[in-house]
């Protein structure tokens, strides 16, 4: 009864809240298959805190090599995937980039950056994008992370990370993952967006 009741709660703070990626569903979020209420984040669309403190991934990193963080999707380099958010409250959009890393969240190279629309800023529009998988990118279990400065409101970064799965035989060894690093930003890293308008990412990826 108490797990049911916690999902409730889950469910409807979800709905009146910010946006969150949904596809590929993050680390133990609500549509992961993997889902353990008893260590659910009720506060799942809230942005990263300010001083940095739950950077990456709102802190799900934690739940790495456990159940819960299990692989949710198999990409294949250079292959095209759909990208989707959940969430009413779209801040007019903004900007956002989705990043893999291999070191366990230490670094990010960014693979995509929509620049301007996203999120959709219509609420109830449209919130379906792609992005592609390098062609370079090694084999092996991944973090994928999404990432949103929002254009109107509290000048915040918004973060949620799934674990996925590349199918190449090249695993990670001398050659890296090759791209430009994850832009960062308003979590006490001495950078802030300006409010009101679009990011334009220094190196988009």
């Amino acid at each position: 009864m108490l797990q049911f009741l916690l999902l409730v709660i889950s469910l409807a703070s979800t709905s009146v809240a910010h946006m969150v990626m949904s596809e590929p569903p993050p680390i133990n979020y609500k549509s992961n298959p993997h889902f353990d209420v008893s260590k659910a984040d009720f506060d799942y669309t809230a942005p990263l805190s300010p001083s940095g403190s739950n950077y990456p991934c709102r802190g799900h990193l934690k739940h790495l090599g456990s159940p819960v963080a299990r692989s949710v999707r198999t990409y294949s380099p250079g292959g095209t995937y759909e990208l989707k958010f959940d969430g009413s409250a779209t801040h007019a959009g903004g900007s956002c980039q989705v990043a893999l890393s291999y070191d366990r969240g230490l670094t990010w190279k960014a693979i995509k950056s929509y620049i301007g629309g996203c999120v959709g800023p219509q609420p109830g529009g449209s919130q379906t994008f792609s992005f592609t998988i390098p062609r370079d990118a090694p084999g092996g279990e991944t973090l994928f992370g999404w990432t949103w400065f929002n254009n109107q409101g509290n000048r915040e970064m918004y973060m949620n990370c799934a674990v996925v799965t590349i199918n190449a035989p090249r695993k990670l060894g001398k050659r890296a993952l090759s791209g430009p690093d994850m832009f960062i930003a308003n979590i006490g890293n001495g950078c802030t967006t300006p409010a009101g308008t679009d990011i334009i990412f220094p190196q988009p990826g």
